[in-house]
């Protein structure tokens, strides 16, 4: 039986709680990414240009790319390994696709946060293409051209977080259409404490992966959760008020066709709402904790998301750095029983204090100057927590509390 509850009652995190390092999908560890972590130990560096934006962006090298104010042109290219992070509340990107875009059958892109930014204007505002781990935080996005992101052509391991959607009409895609049977066993993404604010329709149209809606808030929008093509969606605490279609199945009724999506809804909220709410809860097949992600230390009642998401989403200075993250992901599953543990580098650390164990709080372990911790053979089926703090010349910085559950 799994031990090791998970209440994180003594111990907050130095952002909103869920907010400051990737969770769900993006942690999911697959094909030789164990969790994003973008630029991670690379190079820091500052784009004051469209040409510098896309000569970073574009590059081999992992690196941390920080935005510096107001930057226009044509669309960039973003390769493997990157953190793109706006500087401040102020970073704009107009007219700037984020182009993700792998090989089909080839190489594909991974590993690659975007965060903190403005972005208007564009064709779309991220588009991800054969692209794998991917985070999407903290970003406003709005009156583009297409969608306003658009997770396609077999990505998967993708999350979009504290992000604003608003004036435009087909918002996000999670798929390619229909009878699109390279998707299938992709398109697994999460979608947590994001505002549809006026949002039309697509939030998001979803088909094939197993994709999870939580702490999301839907106002005055055409249709909310579109469902096609044999996806698996869970809609959980999430809150729908003044929308249309709260959950709808696009194209086939019947659930044996090949078009048909499935969703069940968990704990959501429907204030003034009118048209489809399309659940089916009892042919749900997917267990996200079990299969995926620990996620419950992140989740918020529903009757808390309109006021506290749209406090809290979009670009902020506080949202305009990254401190260490924690390979394995916060809230990954299935980990090693015999596991080392890694985190990137803090930029001003001159070493680290290492918390871990089976409590929460964790205990205190000792310092190092490395970038790893081996804690020995631990036990099946339990939740650990550990926290790395940061030794500064100015003293430490507390880091945050993260957790994992072995296999």
């Amino acid at each position: 039986t799994e031990t090791g509850a998970d209440t994180d009652t003594s111990v907050e995190d130095t952002e909103v709680k869920g907010c400051a390092e990737p969770i769900g999908m993006a942690v999911v560890s697959d094909d030789g990414v164990e969790s994003t972590t973008g630029g991670g130990d690379g190079e820091v560096v500052t784009a004051r240009s469209h040409g510098e934006l896309a000569e970073y962006a574009g590059s081999t090298e992992p690196l941390y790319i920080i935005v510096e104010g107001e930057l226009s042109g044509g669309d960039v290219e973003v390769n493997s390994n990157k953190t793109i992070i706006g500087a401040g509340a102020g970073a704009t990107l107009r007219g700037i696709q984020l182009n993700v875009r792998g090989e089909q059958g080839g190489v594909q892109k991974q590993n690659i946060i975007i965060r903190n930014l403005t972005i208007s204007g564009a064709t779309d505002a991220v588009a991800t293409r054969w692209t794998l781990m991917m985070r999407i935080d903290h970003l406003d996005v709005s009156n583009c051209g297409d969608g306003l992101i658009d997770i396609t052509k077999e990505s998967d391991y993708q999350t979009v977080s504290w992000t604003r959607f608003s004036s435009h009409h087909k918002t996000m895609l999670i798929n390619s259409g229909t009878g699109k049977e390279d998707d299938a066993d992709d398109m697994n993404v999460t979608l947590h404490h994001n505002w549809f604010d006026g949002s039309n329709t697509r939030n998001p149209r979803a088909a094939y992966g197993d994709i999870h809606v939580f702490n999301c808030m839907y106002n005055d929008n055409g249709y909310c959760i579109g469902l096609h093509s044999r996806c698996m969606v869970l809609s959980e605490h999430n809150y729908f008020q003044n929308t249309n279609n709260p959950i709808r199945q696009m194209y086939e009724d019947d659930p044996g066709h090949l078009d048909h999506g499935f969703c069940k809804d968990l704990g959501s909220i429907f204030d003034s709402t009118s048209g489809a709410i399309d659940v089916e809860d009892d042919m749900m097949t997917v267990n996200f904790e079990e299969q995926h992600y620990l996620y419950r230390f992140a989740l918020d009642a529903a009757e808390d998301v309109p006021t506290f998401v749209p406090a809290h989403v979009g670009p902020g200075p506080e949202y305009s750095q990254l401190g260490p993250l924690p390979v394995p992901g916060n809230g990954a599953v299935a980990v090693s029983t015999s596991p080392t543990l890694r985190w990137t580098r803090g930029h001003s650390a001159t070493g680290y204090q290492v918390s871990f164990g089976a409590t929460n709080p964790p205990p205190l372990v000792g310092p190092t100057t490395e970038q790893t911790f081996t804690p020995g053979t631990l036990n099946a089926r339990t939740v650990y927590y550990w926290r790395v703090d940061q030794v500064t010349a100015e003293g430490v910085k507390a880091g945050n509390l993260w957790r994992f559950r072995t296999e």
